[in-house]
């Protein structure tokens, strides 16, 4: 077991080195108040550039200083499941770095866990949040201990997408 979570870790020690190898890390530390009251509390996050992201369920809303919503998506949050088959933890947390948010979340799929970092691009002069990075790391829940390269796609690779365009459904697609 121990193994196993060196491997998970040092899989996601080096995915979180890819995203900050670009020269804008979409890693540091979280700006983020926990959500209080369990299932449905909402969580509140501190962004770059004055911006706030709240996740309540599968929505996630960015407002500005002044709390009017610049941007809203109900498709990429991904919820605990509560099926015996997939104990995915779901949503995990939004990390931010300058105007570069990376949210951070668990899934699975037949045997592989799967955690995603989706990092989009907050654009001040056009006020748009785009779609920058988008990668994942598997591990096998069957042989733990096997090495998954971790998958890695930039703006180039994945197109344009804004961020109410990405959905859980465009990111199962990519690579696939």
């Amino acid at each position: 077991m121990t193994s196993s979570l060196v491997l998970c870790i040092s899989s996601v020690a080096w995915l979180s080195s890819l995203f900050a190898s670009s020269g804008r890390p979409a890693t540091g530390p979280a700006q983020s108040s926990q959500p209080a009251g369990g299932a449905g509390a909402a969580a509140v996050y501190q962004l770059g550039s004055g911006l706030r992201a709240k996740v309540q369920g599968p929505d996630l809303v960015i407002t500005d200083g002044s709390g009017a919503s610049i941007a809203h998506n109900s498709g990429l949050i991904r919820l605990a499941d509560a099926r015996a088959t997939c104990p995915s933890d779901g949503f995990e947390r939004i990390v931010a770095k300058g105007d570069y948010f990376t949210i951070e979340q668990q899934t699975c799929g037949g045997w592989f866990f799967t955690t995603e970092y989706i990092t989009f691009h907050y654009l001040k002069a056009s006020r748009k949040i785009v779609l920058h990075k988008y990668g994942r790391v598997s591990t096998d829940r069957r042989a733990p201990n096997q090495a998954i390269p971790a998958e890695v796609y930039t703006a180039t690779q994945l197109g344009e997408h804004s961020f109410g365009q990405t959905t859980k459904a465009l990111l199962d697609a990519v690579g696939h």
